[in-house]
């Protein structure tokens, strides 16, 4: 996959597939070629977030840490064709898990300035995005709904998100927006 044009790499991602030629090459202009070495960190959990990842090549290990434990979780593999960090296009919070390669890697980047500048020059190249994170968080939402379900033999009860729970990062001036209409 990383060994073809950039623009031919997303046009193969679902995601992006319907994107036209310009719109590709706006949202190649906004990424930043990265690549880790066997070993290497892209981020840890408690950074500051601000920037997502697509992989290219190679995989990466995603890791969580309990409090101050020194036990690391191996809590998923990301690797060509998704996405890792994306929470931090929506949310301006610290990073939840720790990334390291564990392979040599090529990523790109794509930092919320970024994907700002995007909405207003590539609108459909920015909404593609955040269908594509918005897929892949409400996945992920489900899947550990189904299993606080199953630890609570069937009888899970989830509590509304505290007031403000969506007012930083892109997905907070978005929904302001879309409420304010």
């Amino acid at each position: 996959m990383a060994d073809l044009p950039l623009t031919m790499v997303l046009r193969k991602i679902p995601a992006f597939g319907l994107l036209n030629d310009r719109e590709l090459l706006a949202l190649a202009g906004s990424l930043r070629r990265r690549q880790l070495e066997l070993g290497a960190q892209l981020f840890e959990q408690g950074d500051p977030g601000g920037t997502m990842h697509l992989v290219t090549r190679g995989e990466l290990s995603v890791r969580w840490q309990e409090g101050v434990s020194d036990q690391e979780l191996e809590v998923a593999r990301v690797g060509p064709g998704e996405f890792v960090g994306e929470m931090a296009l929506l949310d301006l919070g610290p990073r939840s898990a720790s990334v390291v390669a564990r392979r040599e890697s090529v990523l790109y980047e794509l930092a919320v300035e970024d994907l700002m500048l995007l909405e207003e020059t590539a609108p459909a190249a920015a909404s593609a995005i955040l269908a594509a994170v918005t897929a892949l968080l409400t996945d992920r939402i489900r899947q550990v709904n189904g299993q606080i379900e199953a630890l609570l033999g069937g009888h899970a009860s989830v509590d509304a998100p505290p007031p403000g729970a969506t007012d930083s990062g892109l997905f907070g001036r978005l929904w302001s927006r879309l409420s304010n209409n």
